[in-house]
């Protein structure tokens, strides 16, 4: 948006309002607050979403717009098509709790995608090949309409002060919304067998719990499980690069698709090693530059954990980090996104 926005446009954000809204407003974007429900899908809700975006798309008659996240890029492409815009560009930051439901709510939803993304005006942003697969082979988008570009963008001065050298006893870092689809279940599993061995390390949990995800864990269940001498739960923390120079592995452990984990390139930038799963999205990011294990596999996770706490390679991966972090920088990402636009680069 501030790229655009330096380019000579009128930027408008729209959202629902949140403790991210004064941002638009320190950076002049205009911004107009929308309800939307994340919970579930309720048609007459999601109804609603459609028919608030029309009338705001009537009312601006934007040049382009440009969704985020599963129901704007559903509703937001219907009710934009219903306006009459020639210029809707989607960016597919994975594909949701609904693609990893049975056989036949997968069918519902690739036929609600095909309902409101098939149309020579979308165009379609995908941050990994496998969603892009997904998509083009069930006859969702085209090819000539679906563009790969790696992750949102990481901005690599941000993390260049990061502190490098590893601790004394090795700080691992969870950096997530609190999901057991992250593979919390697997990490709490993980640390107790570590701790079983008396392994000097810490393991520091930091994100918010998503009430809006029927996959969220509880606040109880996180001190139960993560509340001891070995680990800790310290909530939603906005200076990410702060939290990233203290500590000295970045761990996200999940057993389904991702779009392509901010938190990982963020780990990148910031020159931390990372372990993670082979799974869409996340095995983009690892490349010689941590551990890659297999999902939902408690003794991977911890056989893992042991590695790095014995290893003494950290700096060396690190260092690979950094080098593969140039791939993912915001700038590149902004000049990608900037050509689906068909704005002269």
């Amino acid at each position: 948006m501030l790229e655009m926005q330096s380019r000579g446009y009128s930027v408008v954000a729209i959202a629902p309002e949140d403790i991210y809204s004064c941002q638009f407003i320190k950076h002049k974007i205009d911004f107009i607050p929308i309800t939307l429900n994340r919970k579930g899908y309720n048609p007459i809700r999601d109804l609603s979403l459609a028919v608030q975006l029309y009338k705001i798309y009537k009312r601006l008659r934007p040049t382009f717009i440009h969704h985020f996240t599963i129901k704007p890029v559903i509703f937001g492409s219907i009710a934009a098509r219903m306006a009459n815009s020639s210029n809707i560009i989607n960016s597919i930051t994975g594909l949701g709790y609904t693609f990893l439901q049975g056989w036949i709510v997968r069918r519902v939803a690739v036929w609600v995608y095909k309902i409101s993304l098939n149309s020579k005006y979308v165009k379609n942003i995908f941050q990994n090949p496998d969603d892009l697969e997904v998509f083009t082979s069930n006859g969702i988008g085209q090819k000539d309409n679906s563009f790969l570009i790696l992750s949102s963008g990481v901005d690599l001065f941000k993390f260049a002060n990061c502190k490098i050298e590893p601790n004394k006893i090795v700080h691992f870092l969870f950096l997530s919304r609190m999901l057991f689809d992250k593979g919390l279940e697997e990490l709490k599993q993980a640390k107790e067998l570590l701790k079983s061995e008396d392994l000097s390390f810490k393991l520091i949990l930091a994100g918010s719990i998503d009430n809006g995800n029927p996959r969220s864990v509880s606040e109880e269940w996180l001190k139960v499980s993560f509340n001891d001498e070995w680990s800790t739960w310290i909530g939603y923390r906005e200076n990410v690069e702060i939290l990233l120079g203290e500590i000295d592995v970045v761990i996200l452990p999940s057993f389904y698709r991702e779009g392509l984990p901010h938190c990982l390139t963020e780990a990148l930038a910031a020159h931390k090693p990372i372990i993670t799963t082979d799974v869409a999205g996340c095995r983009e990011v690892y490349h010689n530059n941590g551990v890659l294990i297999p999902p939902r596999n408690a003794i991977a996770l911890y056989r893992a954990m042991k590695k790095v706490i014995e290893s003494k390679s950290l700096s060396f991966w690190g260092e690979n980090s950094r080098k593969l972090a140039t791939k993912f920088d915001v700038k590149i990402v902004n000049k990608k996104t900037i050509s689906v636009y068909n704005l002269e680069p």
